[in-house]
């Protein structure tokens, strides 16, 4: 257990789209959430980082987005209060 303030109870799933450095820093390091375990999701194109998230227990699924898949792949994965966060730099969120 971390020794960090939590500024927010955050009862919901936090997905993110890409897992480059930005991802990573976000995902793992303690940003004042109070969330359960399980509760950080990533969704990305590359292998790049899946140790750390198997480490930290992070989901992770390694599966590239298109315009034609990303509902089957986003929907199971997203529900009502759930947060998704875009920082990959090739997928647009502006078409969704």
């Amino acid at each position: 257990m971390s020794n960090h303030t939590v500024h927010v109870d955050f009862p919901g799933r936090i997905l993110f789209i890409g897992f480059g450095a930005s991802a990573r820093a976000c995902c793992l390091s303690s940003c004042g959430i109070s969330h359960c375990t399980g509760a950080y999701l990533v969704v990305t194109a590359e292998d790049r980082g899946i140790e750390e998230a198997q480490k930290y227990g992070v989901k992770f699924l390694k599966e590239r987005l298109t315009r034609e898949n990303y509902r089957r792949v986003l929907n199971p994965l997203l529900g009502r209060g759930d947060f998704l966060v875009n920082v990959s730099v090739e997928v647009s969120a502006s078409r969704w």
